[in-house]
């Protein structure tokens, strides 16, 4: 299963958020856990 399309986006937003904040010396930022798998469910947190 894929992430779903909010659960992707929430991320974005996180990663938007953390290279405003570190700039150049951010690397990555990767979406794992059960969001990434597609088999989160409503309670799962954001793995990031």
């Amino acid at each position: 299963m894929a992430a779903r399309t909010a659960d992707v986006e929430q991320a974005r937003s996180v990663a938007r958020a953390l290279a405003a904040q570190w700039g150049a010396r951010l690397h990555r930022v990767m979406l794992f856990g059960s969001r990434a798998r597609g088999d989160a469910l409503d309670d799962s947190d954001l793995d990031c």
